[in-house]
């Protein structure tokens, strides 16, 4: 595992740098305001995010949820013949990590950073508490799993109707 987690000296660098400047990640900003200062962001530790660094593998259970503020993450799954294909991709906008952390169920695929970034990390149990206890993050968390899917679904959709040079130049 990538050394995504901030430590010592470091800590504090980013605690200053990221500050609680939540609304740079679009899922957090996406809370009610009144939110802000119930336990979940209390919770909220700051991290950077390395290029190649993983944040969970595939078969783990999820021991953090993250939220980015810069970079951006792969959603990668492994075939059987080991070929790896991305098949979603988070930045500023979402969360990564919250459905597998609510089910407990192992993951089916491994979140590795492609650009390198910042972001904060939240304990699976932590985010677990304020699902079961807030509304407006149940909401925004299916809101955000629709957009995530509708994404997933489109992507799909334009690799097997479209030639690679269609794709790349996003006429589909």
């Amino acid at each position: 595992m990538g050394n995504w987690c901030c430590r010592s000296s470091l800590e504090t660098l980013l605690k200053c740098s990221l500050g609680n400047n939540y609304a740079a990640n679009r899922f957090l900003k996406a809370l009610p305001a009144a939110y802000y200062d119930q336990q979940l962001f209390d919770h909220l530790q700051p991290c950077l995010f390395n290029v190649g660094d993983n944040l969970f593998g595939r078969d783990a259970r999820s021991k953090n949820v993250f939220f980015l503020k810069t970079g951006l993450v792969s959603m990668i799954m492994e075939a059987a013949d080991g070929v790896n294909v991305e098949v979603g991709l988070v930045g500023h906008e979402g969360v990564v990590g919250a459905v597998e952390a609510l089910t407990g169920l192992p993951l089916v695929c491994s979140a590795q950073v492609q650009l390198a970034g910042s972001g904060w990390r939240l304990p699976t149990e932590v985010f677990q508490r304020a699902h079961k206890s807030n509304g407006a993050l149940q909401d925004v968390l299916l809101r955000y799993q629709h957009f995530f899917g509708a994404q997933s679904s489109y992507n799909t959709f334009c690799n097997r109707r479209h030639t690679s040079e269609q794709r790349l130049n996003r006429g589909c």
